[in-house]
């Protein structure tokens, strides 16, 4: 793992000291050259829209998928690692794409304490193990970091709604508990209960959060 960072690193390092603003920008092709690497990828440029953030870490709170065509001679291939950008922690599983085959990559991301309320233009890089760095894989996500509204709708940080009985909490937050009350019967510390069902529904517009 050590030395894949330390490698990612160094691409990154001589791939941005080296290559042109154009050709990192250049479109989502790549080959095949005389040593049988190349590729085509799905669109660059990554719409992730608005993402809902109370300034509090979201791990692993959101994904998109990327497609990878294998056109040359060589195996794309890619270990599992996570890269941190302007403004989120990608999370790439790793990658194996034999010659001709195409493949769905699912990427996932955090967003990190702390960020700004604006709107980002990120990037984050795929080097293939053994591959020269101009063939290195450049995405460029863009979202907006919005403030993430209440239960209630106000805006700011979601509070802790306390301890609802089942009326309150369909009457403030438009949620239904089924069945609103349990009888355990008689019962002894350390004794086995069955487990009971309860379904609830969130019959209102907003996100609520059960902990």
């Amino acid at each position: 793992m050590k030395k894949r960072i330390l490698s990612t690193l160094l691409a990154l390092t001589l791939c941005l000291g080296l290559l042109p603003v154009s050709a990192l920008a250049a479109g989502n092709r790549y080959g095949p050259d005389g040593d049988g690497w190349g590729y085509t990828t799905s669109e660059k440029v990554i719409d992730l829209g608005d993402i809902s953030y109370d300034g509090t870490e979201k791990a692993k709170c959101g994904s998109f998928v990327i497609s990878i065509e294998n056109t040359g001679s060589q195996t794309l291939a890619s270990e599992a690692f996570t890269s941190m950008a302007n403004g989120l922690v990608y999370y790439l599983p790793a990658i194996s794409i034999q010659p001709g085959d195409s493949a769905d990559v699912t990427i996932q991301y955090t967003v990190p304490a702390g960020r700004d309320y604006k709107a980002y233009e990120d990037y984050f890089y795929i080097l293939f193990d053994d591959a020269p760095v101009e063939t290195m894989i450049q995405f460029l996500p863009q979202f907006t970091l919005v403030e993430a509204k209440s239960s209630s709708g106000s805006s700011g940080t979601s509070g802790d709604a306390g301890t609802l009985s089942p009326r309150e909490a369909k009457s403030q937050y438009g949620i239904s508990i089924s069945p609103s009350y349990v009888d355990f019967g008689s019962c002894f510390v350390g004794d086995k209960v069955d487990p009971v069902t309860i379904t609830i529904t969130n019959n209102g517009s907003h996100t609520v959060d059960l902990d």
